[in-house]
């Protein structure tokens, strides 16, 4: 939370009182109304979902707010002006309201903000044309999903939560308080025996309500309300998922709380950390409007056509993302905690028609791969707890729950090897680890979460504050191809034996990166690369040049195939890859570097060399042993 708002008032009048300025506020104007975290309330005339502040005149006649500044930093009070060129957008009627969308985006129609709200508690503040005038402040603490909080009546003291927000009219009641969550008598997590569960909940007169479904338990899509009135302790005897929230007539309902338990655990479950998701089963995860609901169809160009009950067009038309409960649970003690965030399916256009799901269970190609997202209309912006021992990053915007697909039961951990080989090449990569999934409490089999090359997590992996172009097989993933295009162009459009020809490109091309990367995928013959699966990243900046990494490389390691290699396909496709290396390898200097780079790697305990190898994959095989007693280890003995 910010500092105190008191503490910085004071400040602000005996700035005012020090620049010969009244303290005095002569405006009758106030923030109030502010939503922080607009999800599906009210779109913008651009179509966005952003945050918006509601100022109100209190008074007889119409003030002008031309020249005044909103900021939500009490130490830069002139962090945004009302535009003075327009009296028709800034001049509020007496008792009217003007809105100004907190977006961070200016050019928009209507009054933005360069600043936006933030859900986890913040504060807006309204100077004088003076910038040294203190007319109104307004501070508020975490936010709930498309509800509001301001001033009751308008203009009034009070503040309140506004169940129904109200921009531009009259603020309603809103509600008289905030329900605290209850409070459970057991920590979600692993249990030897049965035990009966207590919750409380410190606010008087509130009722405790709760599900073990998976649904929320305010959801009232049915004919009766979800939830069950909690009257009693509740005998936990097996795997469980409890969802808990406490409600009172005309305060605001508590969070919902999601708490997953094992009881009896079997040993190849508690071998390896536990992720729980839990949702509702027909709006976040199955049929008819999971992430899931689609079970078979094509793709082509972007069109979708199901040839199954649960249309993924109309998933696409919903928006392909649900809300969820992420539990991350480790049996030995490790980190436990859990976040509310988004869901999707992840996978390639190729991929997603060929899902499998038959009477609701998974089979062969159904072992669904997933993906997580931290937005603040679900919790917290960003991850902050790293489930990766081993990653660069602090905190992570989305994270891959990886199947395996072509490497779904034995030896699994062909995709997660490279990318650590990779790592131990010293380039930056995708770091992952190893945990058993449960939907529902229901188990799905043993996975690899993983961290998702985005722009988020190069911005982390490189300590970046500049926003980044990420590239893949499939076109651009995040920023544009303006310079990956013009990368590309230089390296087709000139002959790179001529040395000055090779500097230029090296100005758009991290090479080393680009050898070591070449280097671990060439290697291990991967049947489904260089035209797939690859993904590269550039800053944008003046300095930023273009990094390549490993993904997706359940097609290495083939066991009759072990030494064989990609050079023919390297040298006869017509992908990006095979393209930009053609291009390259007439440069003596780039040869020469090639050959430094493969000696670096593979001799003198290199990070390809077998010891290293070894190291790698023992490691790997012994996290997985609870759940793959008997992995296949033609990889370092083939």
């Amino acid at each position: 939370m910010p500092r105190s708002i008191v503490a910085r008032l004071v400040c602000a009048v005996l700035l005012a009182m020090s620049a010969g300025a009244s303290p005095a506020v002569a405006k009758p104007v106030v923030i109030n109304e502010v939503m922080a975290l607009n999800h599906t309330f009210a779109k913008d005339l651009h179509g966005e979902f952003d945050d918006w502040i509601e100022i109100y005149n209190t008074g007889p006649d119409p003030v002008d707010l031309a020249g005044m500044y909103l900021t939500d930093d009490l130490d830069d009070p002139t962090k945004w002006q009302f535009p003075t060129d327009n009296r028709n957008q800034t001049t509020i009627g007496p008792k009217g309201y003007t809105i100004v969308w907190a977006d961070e985006d200016e050019t928009g129609i209507m009054l933005h903000a360069n600043f936006r709200l933030d859900g986890d508690g913040d504060e807006v503040h309204l100077f004088d044309i003076d910038g040294v005038t203190l007319i109104d402040s307004l501070e508020f603490g975490q936010q709930t999903s498309d509800m509001s909080y301001g001033r009751y009546p308008d203009g009034g003291d009070a503040q309140r939560t506004f169940g129904v927000p109200t921009p531009g009219q009259p603020n309603n009641e809103g509600y008289v308080g905030d329900v605290e969550p209850p409070r459970f008598s057991h920590e979600r997590g692993f249990y030897d025996s049965a035990f009966d569960l207590t919750m409380v909940c410190p606010t008087d007169g509130a009722e405790i309500i709760y599900t073990t479904s998976g649904k929320a338990p305010d959801d009232e899509s049915g004919r009766f309300r979800a939830g069950l009135s909690y009257t009693e302790p509740l005998r936990i005897s097996g795997t469980t998922v409890l969802r808990a929230m406490a409600i009172k007539p005309g305060w605001k309902p508590s969070a919902i709380l999601t708490h997953t338990y094992f009881v009896n655990a079997s040993e190849s479950i508690r071998s390896l950390p536990v992720i729980s998701l839990v949702g509702d089963k027909g709006q976040t995860f199955y049929e008819p409007d999971g992430v899931m609901a689609i079970v078979g169809g094509t793709y082509d160009g972007g069109v979708w056509t199901s040839t199954g009950a649960g249309s993924y067009n109309n998933v696409l038309k919903r928006g392909l993302e649900r809300p969820v409960s992420w539990e991350w649970m480790d049996p030995e003690g490790g980190k436990i905690f859990q976040v509310d965030c988004g869901l999707r399916v992840h996978g390639s256009g190729w991929m997603r028609p060929r899902y499998v799901r038959q009477n609701g269970r998974w089979s062969g190609n159904g072992k669904f791969s997933l993906r997580l997202y931290f937005r603040k209309e679900y919790g917290p912006r960003r991850l902050t707890v790293p489930p990766f021992d081993e990653s660069d990053a602090e905190q992570f915007q989305s994270i891959v729950l990886r199947g395996g697909h072509n490497d779904r039961t034995n030896p699994f951990i062909k995709d997660e090897l490279l990318r650590r080989l990779h790592k131990d090449m010293g380039q930056r990569a995708s770091m992952g680890t190893f945990a058993n999934l449960f939907i529902n409490g229901e188990y799905k089999g043993y996975f690899n979460p993983t961290e998702h090359i985005k722009e988020e997590a190069c911005q982390e992996w490189f300590d970046s504050d500049e926003p980044w172009d990420v590239m893949t097989m499939n076109g651009i993933r995040d920023g544009n191809q303006e310079s990956w295009n013009a990368m590309i162009d230089t390296a087709r459009s000139n002959s790179l034996a001529v040395n000055a020809n090779y500097q230029e490109l090296l100005k758009r091309l991290d090479v080393v990166s680009f050898i070591d990367y070449l280097i671990i995928r060439l290697w291990p013959n991967d049947w489904d690369w260089p035209q797939n699966n690859w993904a590269a990243a550039a800053e944008r900046s003046a300095t930023g040049r273009w990094k390549f990494f490993a993904w997706d490389a359940e097609g290495t390691f083939v066991s009759s195939q072990l030494h064989a290699d990609r050079f023919g396909e390297l040298n006869s496709q017509g992908n990006a890859n095979a393209q930009l290396y053609r291009a390259l390898k007439v440069n003596r200097d780039f040869r020469q570097l090639f050959a430094d780079r493969l000696y670096k790697h593979f001799y003198n305990g290199g990070a390809l060399s077998a010891g290293n190898i070894g190291r790698r994959f023992n490691d790997l095989r012994d996290v997985l042993r609870g759940v793959i007693p008997n992995m296949n280890t033609y990889i370092v003995n083939g």
